[in-house]
């Protein structure tokens, strides 16, 4: 935009007061120069310092000068201006506009769903899968390779021989981590002897001989050929009546009760468990061939017994209940077994695993009976134990393990020995349930 000042008409008496405002207003270098040019542009400059001296006023007190398009300052109200014809208005300037609100942000994306992992195999399903290749009608390398293969399912820790103990006031103590689960859902451990399997081999095979030995720590020679099959069927003695067992109960009460070895050992029994707690208790009794053994716990207190035998036995008396493995495994898996406050066997477990009784081959047959026994034991239970003792570790094959040194150990893995007692052939021990090792 062009602003053009119109310089107004003067008469002479103006002149002298403009003469006058000048001298008031502006140093006397201004006033001189005023008298030497002529009124028109005299008239000029004073518009023009007129207009400075009004921005510099603003300037001084702080208030912006405003811009106008084309480069000319905004207009005074006390002069008088006009626009040229063709040139735009001026505008004031635009207030500034607020921010554009912003649009909403757009929502986090879903996760993505994590694909579930193939759940890991059951130990039921390992063990089945394990064992169902290995023929139970065969007796070559193969079968004898697979079946071993199927024994270690969920055995771990329990069934290296190898690992050392700590120091026990008889023997080494064990303490491992025991499966439970994987122990009780392995059908391998209580195989039986097909009809073509039968008789079991007068020796074990080369490729279990080094597990029956634990690694060559236990001398394992010919015990003689011992065959007395009931595994899978009925037990020798298969039916126990109420009277037949409260007789035996009367005998260990006067202390006349022979049973299976003889009186001496049956009374060695009973010391042992006169240290026991088993007062209105449930009691597991593993392996019987006649209940002299459960007569002799129920004379001790016991309010119930149940025995678990390879063979199928009928129990006529109310506190005595039997059971097989197979049934035992069953009952375990489905959560269905209860856990009992004590455990008794006497000359049992050293004959697991060596096929005397018709049951298939297994060399960690007694440590996996005992750990079995174990899981179904209420912590802070008691067991008593009594198997052969000898001078060093030894199998007579096929008749019976005798026990000494790591051998005892690691059948009792996860058992603290309390005390022992008796001197003849299967002394008594009494242990207390340890906790599992994580």
């Amino acid at each position: 935009m062009r602003v053009v000042a119109r310089a107004p008409m003067l008469s002479s008496t103006n002149k002298i007061r403009v003469s006058k405002r000048l001298i008031d207003r502006f140093p006397r270098e201004m006033v001189v120069c005023a008298r030497t040019v002529s009124w028109p542009a005299l008239l000029a400059i004073v518009a023009l310092v007129g207009v400075a001296s009004y921005h510099l006023g603003r300037a001084s007190m702080g208030a912006p000068t405003p811009v106008v398009p084309g480069g000319a300052v905004d207009r005074d109200p006390g002069e008088q201006f006009e626009e040229a014809e063709g040139d735009e208005p001026v505008r004031p300037p635009k207030k500034a506009q607020p921010p554009k609100a912003q649009p909403p942000a757009k929502p986090a994306p879903k996760p993505q769903a994590v694909k579930k992992k193939k759940p890991a195999e059951s130990a039921e399903s390992a063990a089945q899968t394990a064992y169902v290749g290995c023929g139970r009608d065969q007796v070559d390398d193969i079968y004898y390779a697979c079946r071993r293969a199927a024994l270690l399912v969920g055995c771990g820790d329990l069934c290296n021989t190898s690992m050392p103990g700590e120091p026990g006031p008889k023997f080494r103590y064990f303490h491992k981590h025991i499966n439970c689960r994987g122990l009780w859902a392995n059908a391998a451990i209580d195989e039986s002897l097909s009809e073509k399997q039968w008789p079991p081999p007068q020796m074990p095979p080369e490729i279990l001989m080094r597990d029956f030995s634990h690694g060559g720590k236990i001398n394992v020679f010919s015990g003689g050929h011992w065959v007395q099959r009931y595994a899978g069927g009925d037990a020798l003695s298969n039916r126990w009546t109420k009277d037949e067992l409260e007789g035996m109960k009367r005998e260990a009460g006067a202390g006349s009760l022979g049973g299976t070895y003889g009186n001496r050992e049956t009374n060695n029994l009973l010391t042992g468990l006169k240290t026991m707690d088993l007062i209105n208790k449930t009691v597991l009794v593993i392996g019987s061939e006649n209940p002299w053994v459960e007569a002799s716990v129920l004379y001790a207190g016991a309010r119930e017994v149940h025995t678990l035998e390879y063979g199928k036995i009928v129990s006529e008396h109310p506190q005595v209940k039997t059971f097989t493995p197979d049934e035992a495994r069953e009952r375990f898996l489905a959560g269905k077994q209860e856990l009992f406050d004590a455990v008794v066997t006497f000359s049992s477990v050293e004959h697991s695993g060596l096929g005397r009784y018709g049951d298939a081959l297994n060399p960690w047959g007694d440590i996996q009976t005992i750990a079995r026994a174990w899981c179904v034991t209420k912590p802070g239970g008691q067991m008593l134990l009594a198997v052969p003792e000898c001078g060093r570790p030894e199998i007579a094959y096929n008749a019976h393990r005798c026990y000494a040194d790591d051998m005892w150990g690691t059948l009792a893995t996860n058992w603290r020995m309390l005390e022992w007692t008796g001197d003849t052939g299967h002394r008594i021990h009494v242990f207390e349930r340890q906790d599992n090792k994580d």
